[in-house]
């Protein structure tokens, strides 16, 4: 009788364990699922919100999509941050999951990688200009970067990336989402052109451009300032002294659809974005924001030389941006020509109706 029931309590004690043994395995077998399960729906759902952002966003100047109410505060934030970006990157920050597009309104079918701060960081080491890459391995530290980039605020960082052993800066921007906060939003532009620009202007005072003088938003010249530039050559015209020149009339495609359907930070960063590229294709020669929406240059020397090279090599580049999506103008010139010309707003009109004309064209294609 005892025999028995020790046998039985050694059977039991068995069953227990193995009861036990079991629980554990399945226990970890659900774990391995649930996190299985919970990457598969983060990977999915980086790549739906992925297409959210890029859904409906109509390519600027031909037909901003009428979609107010699908318009979410994340798409504004990928658009916002896109439209100044040469490449956007979606972030889920939860399990480092990641998207890769080439504008806000790239809709393809983007593959979801892994592991987005470890590669960041194998990337630093490769390509980053070697005295930046200590900052930014640092900033680009999860829990750094996670505290440095907040929910609705845009966090800018600049560094120089080597190419053909040459440093070209960039700029890092990024927001997280204020509806999805698990979501960050990076951008990567290339900024080198203003950079030079601002380094050229700190070689040469003469050339700078005072405060008072100087658009708030894009830092080119302003209103103001294209006013005291124009009385100047006017007075050269009348007195028969006026050297060769030209104007570059630019106009921002669809910019009043964009602060309507998008609002108006969205807006800002089209503008910005525009009058960098005619910034960067005329290094030689001052740009005025003389509207909301238009840009006036006035083309001498290096530059006038070149204005045929130039302008067409600018309309090609405006054309591509505006066929991909992102922000682009249209553009006009027209040379001075003594004798007929009275003043340089008889210049200026005849740059404006050449800028209307590639308008025009651009929109027709």
């Amino acid at each position: 009788m005892k025999s028995k029931t020790v046998r039985n309590t050694a059977a039991a004690a068995v069953s227990a364990a193995a009861v036990l043994v079991t629980t554990k395995v399945i226990r970890k077998a659900l774990k391995r699922r649930a996190k299985k399960k919970l990457r598969k729906e983060a990977k999915e759902m980086l790549r739906q919100t992925g297409r959210l952002a890029v859904e409906g966003i109509a390519e600027v100047g031909k037909s901003i999509a009428e979609k107010n109410s699908s318009y979410t505060d994340f798409q504004r934030d990928v658009s916002a941050i896109g439209s100044c970006s040469d490449v956007i990157y979606i972030v889920n920050v939860n399990d480092d999951t990641y998207a890769e597009y080439s504008s806000p309104f790239d809709n393809s079918e983007t593959e979801i990688r892994e592991d987005f701060f470890n590669k960041v960081q194998e990337h630093i080491m490769k390509v980053i200009f070697p005295e930046d890459r200590p900052k930014m391995c640092r900033e680009f530290e999860k829990e750094r970067f996670l505290s440095e980039v907040h929910e609705g605020e845009v966090y800018i960082m600049t560094y120089r990336v080597l190419i053909e052993n040459v440093p070209v800066y960039f700029a890092v921007r990024a927001i997280r989402s204020i509806s999805r906060p698990e979501l960050i939003v990076i951008g990567i532009t290339n900024i080198d052109a203003s950079k030079r620009r601002e380094a050229l202007y700190e070689k040469n005072p003469a050339e700078a451009v005072a405060p008072e003088t100087r658009d708030a938003l894009t830092e080119v010249k302003n209103q103001f300032a294209y006013s005291s530039y124009e009385k100047s050559i006017d007075e050269q015209i009348d007195k028969g002294e006026a050297e060769t020149f030209a104007v570059v009339f630019c106009d921002v495609n669809g910019l009043n659809a964009v602060n309507e359907q998008m609002g108006m930070n969205v807006g800002d960063a089209f503008l910005k974005n525009a009058c960098s590229d005619i910034c960067a294709k005329f290094k030689h020669s001052p740009v005025f924001r003389i509207g909301g929406d238009e840009f006036a240059v006035i083309l001498r020397g290096e530059d006038y030389s070149s204005r045929k090279n130039l302008i067409r090599s600018l309309r090609g580049q405006m054309t591509r941006r505006l066929a991909d999506g992102k922000a682009s103008a249209a553009c006009g010139a027209a040379d001075f020509v003594p004798g007929t010309d009275k003043a340089l707003g008889d210049v200026l009109s005849r740059s404006e109706e050449d800028m209307k004309e590639n308008k025009e064209k651009m929109l027709k294609k």
